[in-house]
């Protein structure tokens, strides 16, 4: 239900939603229940942030090391909060790692003449 605020408007509660992807998520990932009580209150405390990352009208969101895929619906008493996926912060591939390593040597390499 909507709640009045100080000044007379109305207030919309949020509710945050799992999408069967995210519970699978969840499960796969191991995300604790710690993780997923904060993920819950972070985006009812927020659910519309300048810090989330945007594409189209997906939200991408990390929090407590997770990044937290959803999307933001509204009615007129409630903002919905559909999570659509939970997964481990990307971290650069091992691959590109190397390859970077590499490039710094071959530059020291052409740069002296070796």
């Amino acid at each position: 239900m909507a709640r009045k605020t100080s000044d007379g408007r109305r207030k919309k509660t949020v509710a945050v939603y799992f999408t069967d992807t995210a519970e699978w998520d969840i499960e796969a990932y191991h995300v604790t229940k710690s993780d997923e009580d904060a993920i819950i209150s972070n985006l009812e405390a927020t659910p519309v942030s300048e810090e989330d990352k945007l594409k189209g009208t997906v939200r991408y969101r990390q929090v407590r090391d997770w990044e937290v895929v959803f999307q933001i619906g509204s009615s007129e008493v409630e903002v919905m909060v559909d999570i659509c996926g939970i997964r481990p912060p990307l971290e650069e591939p091992k691959t590109q790692k190397i390859q970077r390593a590499l490039e710094k040597v071959a530059t020291v390499r052409g740069t002296l003449g070796i």
